[in-house]
């Protein structure tokens, strides 16, 4: 299977992809068919999507009454569950798309796929270095000089974190 990305400058200069592994090529091809399925929603919105935004009942079973489109072979609401793979994958690229279009860059979405393999370990990787220090910041606020055992795992924490080495002033 090939997956053909176009060049920034345009379709006329096609360079041919070829993904060998089944899995990563199986994950993009979903991720491909996850954002371009939210963009057709987005452009040409349903009878039944509108009747789901505009709805005022909160329960799943009166919902699928309203809209009238989807099979009775429905699972019940608990039985519902989302690929978490998929979404692994799909929530930073939709981040990445959405900021992309805010910036106004002329840039494809089959090059977003193409660039996803680093991109997606790095979005991880920056969240939760965030989470760390919001953490640790947290904890910093909420911690007494030096004195209880929370403040005390904080410091170290810290300290093993940036690798740096205290100096004890006694």
């Amino acid at each position: 299977m090939e997956i053909v990305i176009p060049e920034v400058g345009g379709i006329d200069d096609d360079i041919p992809l070829t993904i060998k592994d089944d899995n990563l090529r199986e994950k993009l091809l979903n991720a491909h068919l996850l954002i371009a399925n939210i963009e057709a929603l987005k452009d040409n919105p349903t009878q039944s999507s509108e009747l789901l935004t505009k709805s005022s009942s909160t329960s799943l079973n009166s919902l699928l009454e309203e809209t009238n489109t989807f099979h009775n072979s429905l699972p019940e609401f608990e039985n519902f569950y989302f690929d978490l793979e998929i979404l692994v994958v799909a929530v930073p690229l939709l981040i990445l798309i959405y900021l992309f279009r805010i910036m106004k860059l002329s840039l494809s979405i089959t090059i977003i796929l193409k660039r996803s393999v680093v991109v997606v370990p790095l979005l991880s990787l920056i969240s939760l270095v965030l989470n760390m220090i919001r953490l640790s910041l947290t904890l910093l606020m909420r911690s007494s000089p030096m004195n209880s055992l929370t403040s005390y795992l904080l410091w170290s924490m810290i300290v093993s974190i940036l690798g740096i080495c205290p100096i004890r002033v006694s």
